[in-house]
C-alpha cells in the first residue's frame, strides 16, 4: 500500500503545483504594465477565487497523506496513524477533483460560446 501512498501523494503535489502556476500567471497579469481595465481586473480575481477551494483541499490532502505514510517515522515506530486520515484524504482529494472539473467545464463552456 505505501507504494500507492506515494503515487497518490505525488498525485496530489502536482495538482497543487499545476493550480500554483496557474496562479502564478493570473498574478503576474495583474501586476503587469500597462495595468489590465478594471473589467479584466475582476475578471482575473474571480478566477483566483475559483482555484482556492480546490487548491486547499489537495494542500490538506497532501499534509494528511504524507502524515499518514511517515506516522511511525515521525512520531514512534510502534505507534500508528489513525484511521481516520486515510478516509479524510480520499474525501479532499475527490472534492479537490471536483472543484477542478467544475472550473474546467465551466471554462469549456465559456470558450464554446465566444
Amino acid at each position: 500500500m505505501q507504494t500507492l501512498d506515494l503515487n497518490l501523494l505525488t498525485l496530489i503535489l502536482a495538482l497543487s503545483v499545476y493550480i500554483a502556476s496557474i496562479r502564478f500567471v493570473i498574478v503576474s497579469r495583474l501586476i503587469a504594465e500597462p495595468k489590465p481595465d478594471n473589467d479584466h481586473k475582476a475578471k482575473y480575481r474571480r478566477f483566483l477565487k475559483w482555484l482556492l477551494p480546490p487548491d486547499v483541499l489537495f494542500v490538506i490532502a497532501g499534509l494528511l497523506l504524507f502524515l499518514h505514510i511517515y506516522w511511525s517515522n515521525l512520531f514512534g515506530a510502534d505507534l500508528q496513524a489513525p484511521s481516520c486520515l486515510a478516509s479524510i484524504v480520499i474525501w479532499c482529494f475527490f472534492l479537490g477533483i471536483l472543484c477542478l472539473m467544475g472550473h474546467h467545464i465551466y471554462s469549456w463552456c465559456r470558450t464554446l460560446r465566444s
